[in-house]
């Protein structure tokens, strides 16, 4: 889902007449002059500063602190089908697609502490394929069963803390 955000937006001579107090967190951008205010909730336009930026940072590669499952590709998603046995390398992206073509049970390798990571699951064109899971603390304790239904959809969604996945899932989707 695409979310659009509009700024407040008038010309600066309008905003110095009307003086509006912007809510905390508010910009307010000045169309002729490219300037930008940003609220607090309690002081009216004329008495804001204008917002700056800081100053421009060093060019060159960028290393990223993070190591492991951050996976940067084309739609974030590995996508294959399922066999019987099959082994979700969490470090070929955190968003991963399959679909099921046989009973499947999952195993889950290497994930990092602190991590979320998802698992779309398609139900294959026959439908009626089960899955079965790696150790995982399920929400409210109950082990999600797979939709049935032929080419749906079901999303689960796992937080790796402590040694231990956490699972939480939405099911049943076109």
């Amino acid at each position: 889902m695409a979310y659009r955000i509009v700024l407040r937006q008038d010309i600066a001579t309008n905003w110095q007449e009307n003086n509006p107090t912007l809510l905390s967190g508010e910009f307010g951008f000045e169309t002729d002059t490219n300037k930008l205010k940003l609220g607090n909730g309690t002081s009216p336009w004329n008495s804001l500063s204008y917002y700056l930026p800081g100053p421009t940072g060093p060019t060159g590669a960028f290393v990223s602190p993070f190591v492991g499952n951050v996976n940067i590709v084309s739609g974030q998603a590995w996508v294959s089908s399922t066999i019987a046995t099959t082994t979700i390398d969490w470090n070929d992206g955190n968003v991963q697609t399959h679909s099921l073509s046989a009973n499947t049970t999952f195993t889950f390798d290497n994930p990092q502490n602190g991590a979320t990571y998802i698992l779309v699951l398609r139900q294959g064109s026959s439908g009626g394929y089960s899955v079965t899971w790696p150790t995982i603390s399920w929400i409210s304790s109950s082990v999600p069963v797979v939709t049935s239904t032929a080419n749906k959809y079901d999303i689960y969604t796992f937080v790796y803390a402590n040694n231990k996945y956490f699972g939480t899932y939405s099911q049943n989707f076109s």
